[in-house]
């Protein structure tokens, strides 16, 4: 019987749960403008956006305001979600009238740099 006792215990003593890991519920500040970029663009029928899809600044004229929405609607987003972004409608008119084609990924750590 002692035996037995002493086989329960150690058994309990062995198989002791282990802490969950820590998971962290907090979306980095990347992805929060990666989903701003991809919604907005969605939003104003630009299509699909993707981490390595490559944006042509020069193919946006049309409507008129198109660098306005895309600017703000990334700003207002990126702001909802706890995050502070300086006016982009200026970067984006600049990319514009430079011809410049961006990847998405360089998009995003571009306008990290006026996130806080």
């Amino acid at each position: 019987m002692a035996t037995k006792k002493a086989a329960k215990s150690a058994a309990k003593k062995t198989t002791k749960k282990k802490p969950a890991p820590k998971i962290s519920l907090e979306i980095s500040k990347e992805d929060v403008i990666l989903g701003c970029i991809k919604s907005v663009f969605a939003d104003a029928g630009l299509g699909t956006v993707t981490a390595s899809k490559k944006v042509d600044w020069s193919k946006f004229t049309d409507p008129p305001d198109i660098l306005n929405q895309l600017g703000d609607g990334i700003r207002d987003c990126i702001d909802g979600k706890g995050f502070t972004c300086k006016s982009l409608v200026g970067v984006f008119k600049n990319l514009r009238a430079n011809n410049q084609v961006t990847v998405v990924s360089d998009l995003v750590d571009m306008i990290g740099k006026l996130v806080s």
